[in-house]
C-alpha cells in the first residue's frame, strides 16, 4: 500500500473533524467535572492539554477510519460500458468512495472497436459491479467483459435497470432490444461466479435464480402520490390499465389510495379496449375531486394508458377539466417521435412520470417535450434510480 493511500484526502479529513469536535467535548466534560471555569485559566495552560487530547483522539480516530477504509469491508470495483466516443468515460459514479481498485473503464471508438483497462491487481476476494443496459449492440462486449472478469475476480453481479424480459415487440425498434429471457440465460452461461440484480422484470417466467429484483415502481408510484396529494380535498385512484401491471404493482399502492382494475382486450397494436372491474368508491367523495394514477411497467406507444384514460371518462361520466390522469411508467422505450409525439401532446394526460432505467428513450422524451414546448406538452417527471442502484448493491455486498 502506497503512502497516498495511506494518508488520503478522505481519511484526514475524517479523522481532524471527528478528532476536534470529540477532544473539545472531551475537554468539556472534564472542566465540568472538576467544577472549574475554562475562562478562568489562563490561554498557555490550556493550549498544552488541548493539544495532547487532540493529538491521541486524532490516533485513535485515523486507525479506526483505516481499518474499516482498507481492512474490513470486502473490496469491489465498478464498472459500465455507456462509452461511445474515443477518450470517453463509462459509468455514473455509483459507489464513489467505495471503489477500491479503480474503475474498469471501457473505452469505444466510432469504428465499433473497444479497449478494456482494468487494474492489474483484482484477486478472487474482489467483488466486480457491472452496470449494464444490455442490447445486441453491446450484449455479446458484455459477455466477453463478464467471462474476462470473472477470470480475475472472485465474484460479478450484473445490474441492469431495464430488461423487459418480454419479446422483441416491446423494443424501441425491431431487434433493437433482444428477448430479455435469452439475455438472462446469455449471462448465466457464467456459472455460479455471475449475479444478477434486475429491476422490475415484465414477467416472472424463467427467473427464479435471478439474485435479486429492484423494485423501482413502488418508489415511482410513491414519488408520483407525492405530488398528487397536495391538495387535501381531492382523492387518488390508481388504475391497473391490464392484469399484469394488476399483478405486479398491487402491492405498492398507497394505503389511502383506492384502486380501479381493468381487463385488455387488444385488436391490434394501436387499438386496445378494456372490459370490467370498475366497481369503486373513492372513499365517498365526489368523482370530480378524485386524481387518477395509471401504472403500468413499459410504455412502448402508450396505446394502453392513452385507451384506459378513455374508458374512465366513459365510465365515471367524467367532463373534460374535472379530474386529473396521471401516468407512471417504469421503462420508457418510446419507438418513434411519432409515438412521444402522442404522449406529449395529449390534452387528457396532467402529467407523466418515469425512471431513467432507459436513459436514452428518456433523454431522447425530454428532448422532444423541447422541442414541443410552444404546444404545451405535458409535464415529464423523471425519478432517478441510482440511489436504488445503490442501495442493491450495498445489499448485495453485505449479503455476499
Amino acid at each position: 500500500m502506497t503512502l497516498a493511500q495511506m494518508f488520503s484526502y478522505k481519511k484526514l479529513i475524517v479523522a481532524t473533524a471527528a478528532s476536534v469536535a470529540a477532544a473539545l467535548y472531551l475537554w468539556r466534560c472534564i472542566q465540568e467535572d472538576r467544577a472549574a471555569d475554562v475562562s478562568d485559566l489562563p490561554p498557555p495552560a490550556l493550549i498544552g492539554p488541548l493539544l495532547r487530547m487532540l493529538v491521541v483522539v486524532f490516533s485513535v480516530v485515523y486507525v479506526v477510519t483505516f481499518l474499516v477504509d482498507n481492512v474490513l469491508p470486502r473490496r469491489m470495483v465498478e464498472s459500465s460500458p455507456f462509452a461511445s466516443t474515443p477518450g470517453q468515460r463509462g459509468g455514473t459514479a455509483l459507489l464513489g468512495a467505495a471503489m477500491r481498485h479503480g474503475p474498469i473503464i471501457w473505452d469505444k471508438y466510432p469504428d465499433k472497436s473497444s479497449r478494456l483497462t482494468a487494474p492489474s491487481n483484482l484477486t478472487p476476494d474482489t467483488h466486480v459491479f457491472l452496470v449494464v443496459i444490455p442490447t445486441p449492440e453491446t450484449l455479446g462486449e458484455v459477455l466477453m467483459m463478464t467471462s474476462y472478469l470473472v477470470e480475475k475476480a472472485g465474484l460479478v453481479t450484473v445490474v441492469i435497470p431495464f430488461m423487459p424480459f418480454a419479446t422483441d415487440e416491446k423494443a424501441p425498434t425491431p431487434g433493437h432490444v433482444p428477448t430479455g429471457l435469452h439475455s438472462y440465460q446469455v449471462f448465466r452461461m457464467n456459472g455460479e461466479k455471475v449475479r444478477l440484480i434486475v429491476g422490475e422484470p415484465h414477467t416472472n417466467h424463467g427467473l427464479d435464480s435471478v439474485g435479486n429484483r429492484m423494485n423501482l415502481m413502488d418508489h415511482l408510484m410513491n414519488f408520483a402520490a407525492g405530488h398528487l396529494f397536495h391538495k387535501k380535498d381531492r382523492n387518488l385512484i390508481v388504475v391497473f390499465p391490464d392484469e399484469g401491471s394488476r399483478d405486479r404493482y398491487s402491492y405498492c399502492v398507497p394505503s389511502n389510495a383506492s384502486t380501479v382494475c381493468m381487463s385488455k382486450v387488444r385488436s391490434s397494436p394501436d387499438e386496445i379496449h378494456h372490459t370490467g372491474e370498475f366497481r369503486v368508491v373513492p372513499n365517498g367523495r365526489p368523482i370530480h375531486t378524485v386524481d387518477f394514477l395509471i401504472v403500468d411497467d413499459i410504455a412502448r406507444t402508450c396505446s394502453t394508458l392513452l385507451s384506459a384514460i378513455k374508458e374512465l371518462r366513459t365510465f365515471f361520466n367524467i367532463g373534460e377539466s374535472s379530474s386529473k390522469f396521471t401516468l407512471a411508467v417504469t421503462h420508457s422505450v418510446f419507438a418513434e417521435e411519432q409515438h412521444m409525439d402522442r404522449l406529449l401532446t395529449s390534452r387528457e394526460v396532467h402529467a407523466y412520470y418515469t425512471t431513467d432505467s432507459n436513459p436514452d428513450r428518456v433523454k431522447a422524451l425530454l428532448a422532444r417535450r423541447a422541442v414541443l414546448q410552444d404546444e404545451n406538452p405535458v409535464e415529464v417527471h423523471v425519478w432517478s434510480c441510482s440511489n436504488k442502484i445503490r442501495e442493491e448493491i450495498e445489499l448485495s455486498i453485505y449479503n455476499t
